[in-house]
């Protein structure tokens, strides 16, 4: 299910023209978009979109994964000043979040900015158990499925951009699909060892295998993108990936080779985040037992935070929109919520949140909106927490629509939030 905003923000019906937008948007998509829309309506259910928010299609250009600098064998890493381009990216980025919380702050709370009409309903070939939301496209949703197809919706057009069909002897489930930090790649991780790397190529853009590695024993459980300091004028992007037999693992996105094992963990790893603090790049990685580790990325051998979560199973970790704040949420034991903020200098509980119970002991998804709301799955409910409130802010109970844990994911600027379902839905 798609998941909107009520009033006038969903005003203006499910159409674009190509007027409408920005001219940095390749028309292409749209032209994809809107043949194929009423094709994806009929595959949708019954139920019609109730006006969703400003439209804007996919922002994906066609291009492969940008070449990085390569470091000579031997040299010396040394972290590098960032280029002018990163520069400006960057400054647009700020530009652009302050923007999204100047418009926040007109409304008179923050319930009123949660996403809570069903506004879509998705149908797809099987069940759903991975979603995220282009990185800048607020309308463009990566989908993965128990089968281990992978679908591209315009969410907008309710439109299928393009889908992907396991070959026969990868028949496993997608355990996590994610966009690559500019848009024009994504990863795919499975459920028997295997992740690969698309990158968008074409007019239209559809996916071209880059990547293909057999990373872990068992299944691949999380796999995130990152920027690694190389010594060179450019830094190199990185695929970080974890997994059942305990390890987190880093890899050249360009040359296709592994660059180190991380190997800490006594056993399996649920979950990676890549983060820059400072200028210097960690990836936090947390087990099924709850023990947490911070990596700096250009010293594999050494862990600068090591400290145990709540609970069991703390599988998921997310960071608010400004990079300044630490979640993770688990499976509790003794009925003891595990959604809880770290301080990522001392690894220590700061505050716990009331009312995450994960009676499934199920792995739990746990998303960060712009106006500072934690969300996440849990008794076949949708959950909101104020990250300053400990109680929960709105629970939505979608009439038994929902698993018990689903997926949940805000799109890039938290006008919408995608929920796997039941009946093959998203």
């Amino acid at each position: 299910l798609v998941l909107g905003r009520a009033g006038p923000q969903l005003a203006g019906g499910p159409h674009v023209t190509a007027s409408a937008l920005p001219p940095s948007i390749p028309p292409q998509l749209l032209q994809l978009a809107a043949s194929q829309g009423a094709a994806g309506r009929a595959g949708a259910t019954a139920n019609e979109p109730a006006q969703p928010p400003g439209a804007q299609p996919p922002g994906v250009q066609p291009s492969g994964v940008p070449p990085p600098g390569v470091q000579p064998p031997g040299a010396k890493r040394a972290r590098t000043p960032p280029s002018a381009a990163r520069v400006d990216d960057e400054m647009s980025q700020k530009r652009w979040r302050a923007d999204q919380m100047a418009m926040l702050a007109g409304y008179k709370s923050k319930r009123e900015l949660l996403p809570q009409q069903v506004v879509l309903s998705l149908k797809q070939g099987s069940s759903p158990t991975a979603l995220d939301f282009h990185p800048t496209s607020p309308s463009t949703l990566l989908v993965g499925l128990r089968d281990g197809t992978y679908t591209c919706w315009e969410v907008i057009q309710g439109a299928k951009l393009f889908d992907k069909k396991p070959a026969p002897k990868y028949p496993d489930a997608v355990t996590r699909i994610k966009w690559g930090t500019n848009g024009t790649f994504f990863g795919v991780a499975y459920a028997r060892s295997l992740f690969q790397i698309y990158t968008l190529v074409g007019d239209p853009p559809l996916p071209s295998l880059h990547m293909e590695e057999a990373a872990h024993t068992g299944a691949v459980n999380d796999l995130a993108f990152s920027e690694h300091m190389t010594g060179q004028p450019q830094c190199a992007l990185c695929v970080v990936t974890c997994g059942d037999d305990g390890l987190v693992k880093v890899w050249n996105l360009a040359t296709r080779q592994k660059l180190y094992d991380f190997s800490a963990h006594k056993g399996p790893v649920y979950s990676v985040y890549p983060h820059m603090k400072n200028g210097v790049m960690f990836v936090f990685s947390m087990s099924r037992s709850g023990q947490t580790h911070a990596w700096l990325l250009d010293d594999p051998f050494r862990t600068q935070v090591q400290y145990e979560a709540p609970g069991k199973w703390c599988c998921n970790l997310a960071y608010s929109k400004d990079d300044a704040r630490l979640f993770s949420c688990g499976v509790p034991k003794d009925g003891e919520s595990t959604l809880v903020e770290w301080s990522e200098a001392s690894g220590s509980v700061v505050r716990k949140y009331f009312g995450f119970v994960n009676r499934a002991e199920a792995l739990a998804r746990l998303d960060v909106s712009y106006s500072n709301v934690l969300v996440a799955g849990d008794e076949g409910k949708i959950k909101f927490w104020d990250m300053d409130q400990s109680p929960p802010l709105l629970e939505l109970d979608l009439g038994g629509l929902l698993f018990d844990t689903p997926c949940v994911n805000f799109n890039s600027d938290s006008s919408l939030l995608a929920v796997t379902a039941r009946h093959c839905c998203v």
